[in-house]
């Protein structure tokens, strides 16, 4: 977050601006996926941050983790696995859940990784349905989402595919990660 709004909460400017975060792939596995950690609890209480994931057990999670502490920000986190379109897909599930995705894992990858490759071993294929995320926001009447983040394991660009109205209505920032060089560029 930028060094100047603690200077502008104090003086009161942020009290006017409400923030709605889309955040696909959520899943919360350490402290820096805590979205409060990550500065947008400055906006509190007018921020909405919307998670999204495939794993319905990691949205009941967290969900249940928020309940406990009594957050003063609505946060929500809901088991879609957002793409370009609706449909079925298959959901690659590797040993650590956190690299699954809607891509298999890249063999060349898993081969040439030092360290953990183990992490992103196939382990099941579960066949899931796929919405987007203009079909999310319209269907609940959410009209912006001003950030977005992705961390979906080489399927960022077709979730962003499947945001297009959403992105048109005035999404200030997107910020992804770097998995898609991982996931799509090698068989």
């Amino acid at each position: 977050m930028a060094l100047f709004l603690p200077s502008l909460k104090k003086s009161g400017h942020l009290e006017q601006i409400h923030i709605t975060v889309a955040v696909v792939g959520s899943r919360k596995i350490a402290i820096q996926d805590d979205y409060a950690s990550q500065g947008w609890q400055i906006f509190a209480p007018n921020l909405t941050i919307y998670g999204f994931d495939a794993d319905a057990e990691a949205c009941e999670k967290a969900n249940a983790e928020l309940k406990t502490r009594q957050i003063n920000w609505n946060e929500k986190h809901i088991p879609l696995a957002l793409w370009k379109c609706e449909g079925k897909s298959k959901l690659y599930v590797t040993q650590n859940p956190a690299c699954s995705s809607l891509y298999p894992p890249s063999k060349y990858y898993i081969e040439h990784f030092v360290g953990n490759s183990k992490l992103i071993e196939l382990v099941d294929i579960h066949e899931i349905e796929t919405t987007t995320l203009d079909i999310f926001c319209q269907s609940e009447n959410i009209t912006e989402i001003d950030f977005i983040q992705l961390d979906i394991q080489g399927a960022e660009l077709p979730a962003l595919e499947g945001a297009d109205w959403i992105l048109k209505s005035g999404t200030l920032g997107i910020r992804s990660t770097y998995s898609l060089v991982y996931w799509n560029c090698r068989g």
